[in-house]
């Protein structure tokens, strides 16, 4: 396990949002109340505990309290680690989360993915998904809706 603290949303450090970030590689999830107790440790809003999987990368997240379905940052600060220590090169990753599939395009400069499909009042309208991606650097291209493999 390798444990990262990562900035998202900003290209300053310190500053953005913050996320906790846990490297599993090949290794399989914790069990959950040790995922919870890490994630109080690090001490910040959200922790992403990732592993590397045949199709891409399994992604969970965590407060101290309890696991949640999805969370952008996390997200944004996973892929942001794994870019920055090797794990990924520029390319396309299969993420897969509790609320769905996503696509990550990591690019030489900061990450961009697909939103998951999501009841209509959970999803995000347009302008509120490119004022996310603005502050990192990510061309509109970035911004898509997602795509739902069939099941």
């Amino acid at each position: 396990m390798q444990f990262y603290v990562a900035d998202a949303f900003t290209r300053r450090p310190f500053s953005g949002n913050q996320a906790g970030v846990v490297f599993l590689g090949d290794a399989p999830f914790p069990q959950e109340a040790l995922m919870r107790a890490l994630a109080g440790e690090l001490k910040h809003s959200e922790t992403a505990f990732v592993r590397r999987t045949g199709e891409g990368f399994h992604i969970r997240y965590f407060t101290p309290a309890e696991e949640v379905d999805l969370c952008g940052h996390a997200t944004v600060a996973a892929f942001t680690v794994l870019r920055e220590t090797g794990e990924i090169t520029a390319g396309r990753y299969m993420l897969r989360t509790r609320s769905g599939i996503l696509e990550v395009a990591a690019e030489p400069t900061p990450c961009g993915w697909t939103w998951p499909r999501l009841r209509r009042e959970e999803a995000f309208r347009r302008r509120n998904r490119r004022s996310c991606m603005r502050p990192m650097g990510c061309p509109r291209t970035t911004v898509r809706r997602a795509w739902s493999p069939r099941r």
